[in-house]
């Protein structure tokens, strides 16, 4: 049985080509994620195969704890992706899927920058970003805003805490992101 689905699979996509907007649509449809709000997380993985460096900017939408893996990236780069490149990835979500509402988008300490954040609140869409271990946000900062949540660590990665808001619309507005010494 289980043979014979996988030669049938074979079969249909020597002859059908699927370009990745169709598979991404696919997915979602077979998942059942359309027209509910999205809540997205930007991640990236590489490592080394043989001589070959691989890095891929992946961004995905969380279902029932589960990130399924929507576009992505091959970085020709070691390291993070600029600003660019993560909006770039969030503009090929956006043109396969226009319509699809975002509810927040979620992306670990490497993804912190002033350019970045301030495309992801042009376009009112909410994030919740780790900042690094010597990062702090000046208090003096904070005014009302609808577009993020940031999570800080305080000590060690491994037992972070989270700032609460009482007013969960506020957020650091310009804010004073200071290293410490």
């Amino acid at each position: 049985q289980t043979l014979s689905v996988h030669r049938h699979l074979e079969l249909f996509f020597k002859h059908v080509h699927l370009d990745e907007a169709s598979v991404v649509r696919l997915i979602v449809h077979i998942m059942a994620l359309s027209g509910k709000p999205w809540h997205l997380a930007l991640d990236r993985t590489n490592w080394k195969f043989g001589l070959c460096h691989i890095n891929i900017l992946m961004l995905g939408v969380i279902h029932e704890k589960t990130c399924i893996p929507l576009v992505w990236a091959l970085l020709d780069k070691a390291g993070n992706p600029n600003a660019h490149e993560r909006t770039d990835l969030m503009e090929q979500r956006n043109t396969i899927l226009p319509k699809q509402p975002i509810s927040s988008m979620s992306g670990d300490r490497e993804f912190i920058g002033e350019r970045w954040m301030n495309w992801l609140e042009s376009k009112c869409i909410p994030f919740v970003l780790r900042l690094k271990g010597n990062m702090r946000v000046s208090a003096g900062s904070f005014e009302l805003m609808d577009s993020c949540l940031i999570f800080i660590p305080f000590g060690h990665y491994d037992e972070p805490e989270i700032l609460l808001y009482e007013n969960p619309s506020i957020c650091p507005k310009d804010v004073d992101v200071t290293h410490c010494r």
